[in-house]
C-alpha cells in the first residue's frame, strides 16, 4: 500500500549540495512531498528545491528570527495538511532517517506496520555523527553524508543508551506540536511507540529515551555541522546573530560563546548510508552480533 507521507523542515545553514542529497534521500525512501521553510539561508537553497516537483519552498521573513519558529510552523503545518497526508514527519535538515531494509524496503512498508498496529506516533531515536574529534569543519564540496563518518564508541556497545528522539505521527487523530521533537493530543497524553513498548508523554523527559541501537530498525542520524559558516557563527555568538543580543541577555551569550560546539568522543568510523553503494543499508556486522 502506498501512503501519503509529508516531511516538514526548517533550514538555515544548509549548503546546496546537502539540500540536494537530503531531498534525494527522503524521496528515495518514500516521502511523498517535502515542505522546506527557509529561515534566511545564506546560500541558494531555493534553486535546489525548484528542481523537484515534490518540494514546496517557503521563505521565512525576519519577523521569525530569534523567536524559535519551530513550534508555530510545525503545529500550523500539521493542522493545514493533516487531511492531505496519512503520516507527517517534522525533521531538521541535518537529520537522515535510516530504515533496516531487511525489514522495511521503504517508509510505505514501515507505515503499513504502524497502520496495522494502530500506532499513533512512533519514536525515531537519534544518533549523533560528525567529523572526527577536534577536527574543524571545512569548506566542503561533498555532502555531509559523504564527509562526516564518526560517532561515539558507545553506539556499538550491547546496551541501552540515553538518546534524543523525534517522531513520525499518524494524522488519524487530533494532535498538537507541544514539544520541539514530538506531538501530543489535546489532553497531553499522546501515545508513542518504540520496539513494541508504549510510551506516554508524561513518561518522557525532554524527549529522551533509552535505546539499544543494535536492535533499532529505524533511527535518525543527526549530522552536527552542516557548514563551516554554521560552525563559525556558533563559535562566536548566538545562533540569531547580533539582532538577538538585546533579547538573549548576557548569561545566554556567554554560554553560547563557549568553544564546545564539537562534542568530545567522536572516534569511531561509521558510514551509515554506504555512499559508495546503491543502498542505504547499514552494515550490521559492525555490531558483532554473532
Amino acid at each position: 500500500m502506498n501512503y501519503r507521507i509529508a516531511l516538514c523542515l526548517i533550514t538555515r545553514y544548509q549548503l546546496p549540495i546537502d539540500m540536494q542529497r537530503y531531498i534525494e534521500h527522503y524521496t528515495n525512501i518514500g516521502v511523498t512531498d517535502i515542505f522546506v521553510y527557509d529561515n534566511e539561508s545564506k546560500s541558494d537553497i531555493k534553486s535546489i528545491c525548484d528542481k523537484f516537483t515534490n518540494v514546496f519552498y517557503t521563505f521565512i521573513d525576519e519577523d521569525y528570527i530569534c523567536k524559535n519558529p519551530q513550534h508555530k510552523i510545525y503545529t500550523d503545518f500539521y493542522n493545514q495538511h493533516k487531511n492531505d497526508y496519512d503520516y507527517i514527519l517534522c525533521l531538521d535538515d541535518d537529520e537522515y532517517l535510516w530504515l533496516n531494509s531487511k525489514k522495511y524496503k521503504n517508509l510505505h512498508e514501515f507505515c503499513n506496520y504502524l497502520d496495522k498496529e494502530n500506532i499513533e506516533q512512533y519514536i525515531l531515536p537519534w544518533q549523533y555523527i560528525s567529523y572526527k574529534d577536534n577536527e574543524r569543519p571545512y569548506k566542503r564540496n561533498n555532502s555531509m553524508i559523504e564527509d562526516c563518518h564518526y560517532t561515539y564508541p558507545s553506539y556499538f556497545q550491547n546496551n541501552k543508551k540515553d538518546t534524543c528522539f523525534k517522531s513520525i505521527v499518524s494524522t488519524k487523530s487530533s494532535a498538537v506540536y507541544s514539544y520541539v521533537h514530538y506531538f501530543t493530543d489535546i489532553d497531553g497524553n499522546y501515545k508513542l511507540w518504540y520496539d513494541d513498548k508504549v510510551y506516554y508523554t508524561n513518561d518522557i523527559v525532554d524527549s529522551h529515551i533509552y535505546v539499544d541501537f543494535r536492535i533499532a530498525d529505524i533511527k535518525l542520524f543527526h549530522y552536527l555541522q552542516r557548514s563551516l559558516e554554521e560552525w563559525e557563527i556558533k563559535m562566536t555568538g548566538p545562533s540569531c546573530d547580533n539582532r538577538a543580543y538585546k533579547n538573549l541577555k548576557e548569561k545566554y551569550i556567554k554560554t553560547f560563546k563557549q568553544p564546545a560546539t564539537i562534542s568530545i568522543g567522536y572516534t569511531e568510523y561509521i558510514n551509515p548510508f554506504n555512499t559508495n553503494k546503491q543502498t542505504n543499508e547499514l552494515d550490521l556486522s559492525i555490531f558483532n552480533n554473532e
